[in-house]
């Protein structure tokens, strides 16, 4: 008499390191197997398969050495929908002689795995889906981290925003919040949240040397533990190589502002001698003044953004509108409208502002605007 033909499989994802009253759930979820396992005959032909959807998992076991398989499994990164993981449990079993075939997924069934509307199983399969459900979920997570300076130097500063997210019903006080740089641990920061509150803390990190430094922020949640930890780089450069393309219309105000800080490699040409063989060792390239933008130029610029560079565009009052709507299309950006001839009266300069970082030594308190 030939045996059952039967298909396990376990989710290891992420969601799957999440606890309930039982443990945590790829436990419970290994603990049921076993016991789907034990209620096998020794003639049964079991695969094991997870996220992972290794070689190994495409073969059959006997149930001794289905549940010594049990025991290799492990959280991990890959996240396959039901309907693939069906799918490749349909490509074997249908292969097998005829006999009784059964299907098992053992899973959380997060939003982002459930495609049931996308399954094609075959009637000759018995599928049974057994759901591991979590405590009510809570979470306590790094969302994301930038810096709010787009140039960093030696001797200046990084100063980092940190969100975090608390998806639960419970506050956190006094949070420590971890940071590492270049592998040497620095002063925690201690945080408060609210429930269900995103935040945003700011860092101060001061540049001592060039080079790349490595960043790892770490916060101590007992919940899911797998987004705790957010690793980040930036890199510093001794300098930063500028191209400044000039029209007939420049001023002098560019040259000014590049030429009085080593910190900038300046190169300077009018926009009738430009030598292209600069692009590929310049950072940032500068177009101000250029009544008029040539489609070859427009395609080298097209070329030096897609290596990674920065295009800052400043247009004359007199620019040809058409050569420059031509050149926004191109790169897929805002066009430029009628010029605005109307008066306006300026109230008072947002000197707080960003862009005005590092600008005004001093601000008089009655400016005549």
């Amino acid at each position: 008499q030939a045996g059952q033909i039967i298909s396990i499989f376990v989710d290891n994802s992420f969601s799957m390191d999440a606890q309930q009253k039982d443990g945590r759930l790829l436990d419970v979820a290994l603990t049921y197997a076993n016991e789907i396992i034990k209620s096998c005959k020794d003639i049964d032909k079991i695969q094991i398969l997870t996220q992972d959807f290794e070689g190994k998992h495409q073969v059959f076991y006997s149930p001794s050495e289905a549940g010594d398989l049990l025991n290799e499994i492990k959280i991990t990164s890959q996240v396959h929908p039901l309907s693939e993981v069906i799918q490749r449990q349909s490509d074997l079993l249908l292969k097998q002689p005829d006999t009784q075939k059964k299907i098992y997924i053992l899973s959380d069934f997060q939003q982002s795995f459930s495609d049931v509307a996308s399954v094609r199983a075959d009637s000759s399969l018995s599928i049974q889906l057994i759901p591991i459900t979590p405590n009510t979920q809570r979470n306590l997570y790094i969302d994301s981290v930038w810096m709010e300076q787009p140039a960093l130097h030696v001797g200046g500063t990084a100063e980092l925003k940190v969100r975090i997210r608390n998806i639960s019903d419970q506050p956190y006080d006094n949070m420590p919040l971890r940071v590492e740089v270049n592998g040497s641990q620095k002063s925690p920061v201690l945080f408060n949240i609210q429930s269900n509150e995103v935040i945003e803390l700011p860092m101060v990190y001061t540049i001592q040397e060039n080079g790349f430094h490595e960043f790892r922020i770490t916060l101590d949640d007992d919940q899911i533990t797998f987004d705790d930890d957010m690793y980040f780089s930036f890199l510093v450069h001794d300098h930063i190589p500028v191209y400044l393309i000039e029209g007939s219309h420049a001023g002098v105000y560019m040259q000014r502002l590049f030429s009085s800080d080593t910190y900038f490699d300046l190169k300077i040409s009018g926009d009738k001698q430009i030598d292209y063989s600069q692009f590929s060792n310049r950072s940032l390239i500068i177009l101000n003044g250029l009544q008029s933008i040539a489609t070859g130029l427009t395609e080298e610029l097209f070329k030096f953004i897609n290596d990674g560079g920065t295009v800052l565009l400043i247009p004359p009052a007199d620019m040809d509108k058409s050569a420059y709507q031509s050149f926004c299309s191109k790169f897929q950006i805002a066009t430029f409208q009628s010029v605005d001839t109307a008066d306006a009266r300026i109230a008072r300069i947002q000197t707080n502002d960003p862009f005005y970082g590092d600008v005004f030594e001093s601000i008089p308190e009655n400016m005549d605007l």
